[in-house]
């Protein structure tokens, strides 16, 4: 469907996906005196490709007698597959007028037509409940259009042409960010302005085939440099003279920048000595041999991000297959792969670029992962509030292990089953 890839982990616009509605035909007409053969399609949306242009979808030979000269009727329409069309007909047998198309997956179409074609003001609803609301002419999606992930969120608007998005549109995210810039034939092309979730700051500059290809931060500069000092000047750069990419990681590859910090992270949270010292309810993670722990560095309200989890991305057959003392810091991404920062990365000194794998279990949590989008990361995980923290309180996640998990996860929660009042 129409937000499948934005919602399930793939970039929206980006040179992975473009998104093209195709008007499809094939139905047939029950007539109350003769069966009349009418072809339509499915409004679907695939990736990739070039819009066809509809064609007109006209009834083969009809009898006089079967449809009233001059008149239109309303019928109801269903196709060997399963496809319903409740609307108006013209005396040729063509859709015209009102009417709304049905889909055996759970999608409909509702939209005005004029002789088979689509024209008017409609919207398509995908089988997930995502909603397109536009206006088709002959057959295509022209002008301002509204795209809305199943929840309800507004994920785009801006300008269709030819059923893609071309022109100025604010592409938003489930995680509050959002990106406004131009869209050339379904993906961003040209100077663009990304925000974080906090709406007072982000990166502005150029974005290509829908990759933020050299940008600069926005906002209130951390207490921190974005690198490490220079070995030659010591001097450390400031955050507006630093570039920003697109540096998204493989299975192999764990990026090219690992310890250029993300501006928001290094605003709102640190790493220090965890407090926790395994006790009974929370727990230690076994890759924190050192005992850090994650820390908000300032106040936070329930629901917003506090950090990003970034790592290589390890496909799930793999990731089961390989001992606990390889998954100290592996999370689940998607149906697909895990998120995995390896040993060699686990300390600061190796890779910085997002901390998100300091946190430390608890069953008892004030923070949650969820699923985030980073222009220079891509779709990863995030650490999200649950309650309001307190600078400098710590950030503590339930690790959420359910039919495998490590020992020492084991023998905590083992100990929590018999405490009262515990989740």
């Amino acid at each position: 469907n129409v937000l499948e890839c934005m919602l399930e982990g793939r970039r929206v616009g980006c040179r992975w996906c473009k998104f093209v509605l195709v008007p499809l035909l094939c139905l047939t007409l029950v007539h109350p005196t003769s069966a009349l053969k009418l072809k339509m399609a499915k409004q679907k949306v695939i990736r990739g490709g070039v819009a066809k242009k509809p064609t007109k979808t006209k009834v083969g030979k009809v009898r006089r007698q079967a449809v009233p000269h001059k008149l239109t009727h309303r019928a109801t329409v269903t196709d060997e597959d399963g496809v319903r069309f409740e609307g108006w007909f013209n005396a040729e047998g063509e859709l015209h007028g009102r009417g709304t198309m049905h889909f055996p997956d759970g999608g409909w179409q509702t939209c005005s037509w004029e002789d088979g074609v689509p024209n008017g003001v409609g919207e398509y609803v995908g089988d997930d409940a995502s909603i397109i609301r536009g206006t088709w002419v002959d057959g295509e999606l022209q002008g301002h259009v509204e795209e809305f992930a199943a929840a309800g969120l507004r994920v785009y608007a801006g300008p269709y042409v030819d059923s893609r998005r071309h022109g100025k549109g604010l592409l938003s995210f489930q995680d509050g960010c959002s990106i406004e810039g131009p869209f050339v034939e379904g993906t961003l092309n040209g100077s663009a302005r990304f925000t974080y979730p906090d709406g007072i700051s982000g990166f502005t500059g150029l974005w290509k085939d829908g990759d933020m290809e050299d940008a600069r931060y926005w906002g209130p500069e951390p207490l921190e440099p974005p690198l490490p000092p220079d070995a030659k000047s010591k001097k450390a750069r400031g955050w507006t003279s630093v570039a920003f990419s697109s540096d998204e990681t493989t299975e192999t590859n764990m990026g090219h920048h690992l310890l250029l910090r993300d501006p928001y992270e290094a605003r709102r949270c640190a790493v220090a000595a965890s407090g926790l010292c395994d006790t009974l309810l929370e727990g230690t993670a076994h890759a924190n041999s050192a005992g850090e722990g994650l820390f908000a560095r300032c106040d936070m309200a329930a629901g917003e991000l506090v950090c990003y989890y970034n790592g290589v991305r390890v496909p799930h057959t793999k990731v089961d297959k390989r001992p606990w003392r390889s998954n100290d810091n592996c999370i689940s991404l998607d149906d697909d792969c895990a998120i995995d920062v390896p040993h060699e990365y686990a300390s600061l000194q190796t890779y910085s670029a997002t901390i998100g794998h300091k946190a430390n279990h608890s069953f008892r949590p004030n923070a949650e992962y969820v699923q985030v989008y980073h222009p220079r990361f891509g779709h990863i995980k995030g650490i999200r509030a649950l309650r309001h923290l307190k600078a400098p309180e710590e950030v503590l996640v339930d690790y959420g292990y359910t039919n495998q998990m490590p020992k020492w996860y084991r023998q905590v929660l083992e100990r929590c089953k018999h405490l009262p009042h515990t989740p």
